[in-house]
């Protein structure tokens, strides 16, 4: 199991509508927030750090992910300024499965 799967788990051992009825009583209705400093409210409700270190690993990355798998699964070619739909068969099936027929 990774860290994301169990720190998941960890969060629903409190009911959803019991956090997010805390989170929002905690939250000035006025005041915007900005995502680090709401996943920081979120830890203070939760009780311990969850959800900081998500946002750090998944949104705050250094450098974006490699998609040239993701694409190649996808039925998708690239090159350094766009994206093109191949003919794979797997690929086109999978686009299809996914969002359906054109």
């Amino acid at each position: 199991m990774n860290l994301a799967a169990t720190e998941f788990e960890a969060i629903n051992t409190m009911t959803l509508q019991t956090d997010y009825r805390s989170l929002c009583d905690n939250l000035p209705t006025k005041q915007r927030w900005s995502a680090a400093e709401l996943m920081q409210k979120m830890d203070r409700v939760a009780g311990y750090d969850v959800f900081v270190p998500l946002y750090r690993r998944y949104v705050v990355q250094p450098r974006f992910p490699d998609l040239k798998e993701t694409y190649r699964l996808l039925g998708l070619e690239s090159n350094s300024n766009e994206l093109r739909f191949s003919n794979d068969v797997i690929g086109t099936t999978l686009r299809h499965d996914i969002m359906g027929e054109r």
